[in-house]
């Protein structure tokens, strides 16, 4: 029987079309880009905890790993900090995040003979930002400038701490729809303040039409209005998007005494995205030795406090001792903490300073910049750690990464306020 040419060819067409189903695999779905690492390092018994964010980190893009941090403390305990820096660095993260305090994750303290310091040239400065130094790097280096790791710390001695933040986390996801001004405050004792806001207020009309200020008697510009802890409290209520404060400070207050964190009160109905305070020792979350109460790697507490350097000489590296990576810090409660995982609503990030030092207006300039431009994104795609890392190393910022903490996930997506939406 003799078939014409043309149904041949579509008979051959067909039994080709039929091996190539048969033979050939179905072609798999497109591989999706490689999505930002986020390693988060914790007690494992705190896992269970924290199961419900890495869920949250993975629905905002995120390929979140864990590290159990006893598994690098084992030997010196004056070298598990640096163990913790090798395991880090092999894992190459975008963002880390440290989840507990001092007693709970090594905090990597490096030697160093300092002149700014009025109680001795001798000190161990800490810093999470060494973490993300080299090996065999001189942190201290003034050629250092610049952060590689965009690393947060949540300042949790316990488990409930951690389930604090998580629920806030879900809670900053799900309803974080900001539409206050934000709270721009500095300290009239303190140089410049005026000038900065002044300076730079068309860098942060997005955020803000108004500046306040503590110590008005000392004079104030007109923009400027008196503030008390209750203003603070009326913003945060009134769904602000970002706190800012510059001037003194110490852990527990700004400004003196008119703004101690005892009179200060946190009950915002949603958590906002971050304050920054750019004041003395206002993120302190570990002892700055040997100005405070710590303990030697081989577990004896050291105590200078009460040291008199004319009458008992000056404190030298072989006084001092080496560091043990585990530290509690003498002050429990302190803002950092109170605004991140002490209380259920506060913010989601909190950046201080952990030394004694004078502000640097050129970061503080970047910051607002960074802070602004950030919120020009409408969905969210600067996170708090990106901010945080580009600080550092810009032309005329002066200030050192090891003068800074931040305090909470650096992965948490700055979302904008709605009115930039």
């Amino acid at each position: 029987m003799r078939i014409s040419r043309s149904l041949a060819l579509l008979l051959f067409l067909g039994a080709l079309s039929h091996a190539c189903r048969t033979a050939v695999p179905r072609t798999a779905e497109p591989t999706p880009p490689l999505r930002q690492t986020l390693l988060v390092v914790a007690p494992g018994e705190w896992k269970s905890a924290l199961d419900p964010y890495f869920e949250l980190k993975r629905s905002q893009g995120l390929a979140p790993e864990f590290l159990e941090v006893e598994s690098i403390q084992i030997g010196d305990p004056k070298d598990w900090a640096s163990q913790l820096r090798k395991r880090i660095a092999a894992r190459k993260p975008e963002y880390v995040f440290l989840v507990g305090d001092g007693t709970k994750v090594p905090t990597f303290y490096h030697h160093s003979d300092i002149n700014w310091s009025e109680f001795t040239k001798s000190m161990w400065l800490y810093s999470d930002a060494f973490y993300g130094v080299p090996e065999g790097v001189d942190p201290m280096d003034p050629k250092l400038r610049g952060i590689s790791l965009a690393i947060g710390r949540l300042q949790a001695p316990t488990v409930a701490d951690v389930d604090r933040y998580v629920r806030k986390a879900i809670r900053y996801e799900l309803d974080s729809r900001a539409t206050g001004s934000a709270f721009l405050l500095s300290d009239r004792n303190y140089d410049r303040d005026d000038l900065l806001f002044r300076e730079y207020a068309p860098i942060l009309a997005i955020l803000s039409k108004e500046y306040w200020t503590l110590n008005h008697k000392l004079g104030n510009p007109k923009t400027f209005k008196e503030a008390v802890p209750s203003d603070l409290a009326s913003a945060l209520d009134a769904d602000c998007p970002f706190v800012f404060y510059v001037g003194h400070g110490a852990a527990q207050w700004w400004g003196a005494n008119s703004f101690a964190l005892d009179k200060v009160r946190l009950a915002n109905r949603r958590p906002i995205p971050l304050v920054v305070a750019v004041a003395c020792e206002t993120a302190l979350g570990a002892p700055n030795v040997p100005w405070y109460p710590y303990y030697t790697s081989d577990g004896k507490l050291q105590n200078f406090s009460k040291w008199d350097s004319k009458k008992d000489g000056p404190i030298t590296r072989k006084l001092i001792g080496d560091v043990h990576a585990l530290q509690a810090c003498t002050i429990t409660e302190n803002y950092s903490r109170r605004f991140t995982s002490h209380d259920d609503f506060g913010a989601m990030a909190y950046i201080g300073e952990t030394v004694v030092t004078h502000a640097d207006y050129g970061f503080v300039t970047e910051l607002l910049r960074q802070v602004n431009a950030a919120y020009c994104f409408r969905d969210g795609a600067v996170r708090i750690g990106d901010v945080y890392r580009n600080l550092f190393g810009n032309k005329g910022v002066s200030a050192r990464p090891y003068h800074f903490q931040l305090v909470g996930d650096p992965s948490t997506p700055l979302l904008p306020p709605r009115s930039a939406r």
